[in-house]
């Protein structure tokens, strides 16, 4: 017949090895939610940031479109042509590839 203290102590190592496994196992799903959560709100980061990188980029380059309309009113009430600095900037690639041979 088997000693009553050990029947004990055995009943009661086969009792904590079932508590330690069930904690580890709920640490293991822990960690796997945390990871998927976390990698959740990166990914929100990540779209924040490219979202106001883009609002940013438009917004300035909304400014540049006014700044130019601006510079042309300027130009025209100043007695220039505003469109001669491009039909001129046209020429003179012509000449430049025609003296370099390209054209």
């Amino acid at each position: 017949m088997a000693n009553p203290i050990i029947k004990v102590v055995l009943s009661a190592v086969d009792e904590i090895t079932g508590v330690t496994k069930k904690a580890g196992e709920s640490v293991s799903s822990f960690s796997d939610k945390a990871k998927a959560a976390l990698g959740s709100l990166a990914a929100l980061g990540v779209g924040a940031a490219l979202g106001a990188f883009f609002k940013s980029a438009i917004e300035e380059a909304s400014a540049a479109e006014v700044g130019m309309g601006r510079l042309g009113t300027a130009v025209r009430n100043a007695g220039g042509n505003f469109d001669a600095p491009a039909a001129a900037g046209e020429h003179g690639r012509e000449r430049d590839a025609a003296v370099d041979g390209d054209g």
